[in-house]
């Protein structure tokens, strides 16, 4: 299988590095960091956040290989339960060629693609932000490899082709003590899983859905190979706007994921079957990550809800 993902990368990384490489004239020179932007974050900076935004999404639309699959506005997200936010939006960019080879080496790399794009507003500062690679690298363990840097290389094009930046500017991530993740064994099947918390997302009205996805499918398209994983994409204003509404840079982490994995009983132990893993990130690691405290530990409680959610989606006795 890996030797399929290899001889993708050496033609696609170098296409996506002539783009990178674009001219673009009467370019913004962003020479410091600023201490609005967490960690673990590359970002620019524009005048005008609408004119950035509709940037991206031309530039997106010339490239072929390219798809905006999802496009969230905070904003109206927030008014639909009569909150308050300034200027957020996060679009959500698709290609398997970025993310097959990555979660490839690590399954939980899933619960970063697609890749997130975020414009947002600060006091007077209107920012474009992406992940950081050294943000990949110390939160999954990876290698410093050509899929990595062709995502880093990405996701600097759409923010300079998005704010007519000279160049990119990253905002450093220290070594972390944990990966943010929380994980539960489901008792049923892959299937059953998926199909479980899928219905308990739709019978929440609280819940929006905005993506489903199965990776192993989308590796197939390509000619690669993925154990089975499915992501699940969704989230509740009422409560995710409370945590932008303190602190911006939350919206790069929102909505809420959850990946469920199947993993194989490699010993081929009789009697053993293959298991389902359910992951989903903790938000009081994303909350000291963006170095904010909540009352209440806000972002430990829906963390918990969550968990119970998911335990009861999954139950027998749900059945």
């Amino acid at each position: 299988m890996k030797h399929k993902l290899k001889s993708i990368l050496p033609a696609f990384l170098f296409c996506l590095l002539l783009l990178s490489c674009k001219d673009n004239s009467e370019k913004k020179d962003i020479s410091t960091i600023d201490e609005n932007i967490s960690p673990g974050l590359i970002f620019t900076q524009t005048d005008d956040l609408e004119e950035a935004a509709e940037n991206f999404k031309s530039y997106v639309n010339t490239d072929r290989t390219l798809e905006i699959s999802t496009e969230i506005n905070h904003v109206q997200n927030a008014k639909d339960v009569n909150l308050e936010l300034g200027f957020n939006q996060v679009f959500f960019i698709d290609n398997p060629r970025y993310s097959v080879p990555l979660i490839d080496e690590n399954p939980l790399m899933a619960l970063e693609f697609p890749i997130r794009i975020g414009f947002f507003q600060i006091e007077n500062e209107k920012f474009i932000v992406a992940r950081s690679e050294d943000y990949f690298l110390k939160r999954y363990g990876l290698a410093n490899s050509a899929a990595l840097r062709s995502v880093g290389t990405l996701s600097e094009t759409f923010l300079k082709q998005s704010s007519n930046a000279a160049y990119t500017q990253n905002s450093p991530i220290d070594s972390l003590d944990n990966n943010g993740i929380r994980t539960i064994k489901s008792p049923k099947n892959y299937e059953e899983t998926v199909s479980s918390i899928e219905k308990l997302i739709e019978s929440n009205e609280d819940l929006s859905l905005f993506e489903s996805k199965d990776f192993a499918k989308d590796a197939k398209n390509i000619g690669a190979e993925l154990k089975p994983l499915h992501l699940f994409v969704f989230g509740n204003p009422k409560v995710g706007t409370q945590l932008m509404q303190q602190n911006p840079n939350f919206s790069i982490d929102l909505p809420l994921r959850v990946l469920i994995e199947k993993t194989e009983n490699k010993n081929d132990e009789e009697g053993k079957e293959d298991g389902v893993l359910i992951h989903f990130q903790d938000l009081s690691f994303t909350a000291k990550l963006h170095s904010e405290e909540f009352d209440g530990n806000l972002p430990g409680q829906i963390t918990d809800k969550l968990e119970k959610m998911l335990n009861q989606a999954i139950s027998k006795e749900e059945e």
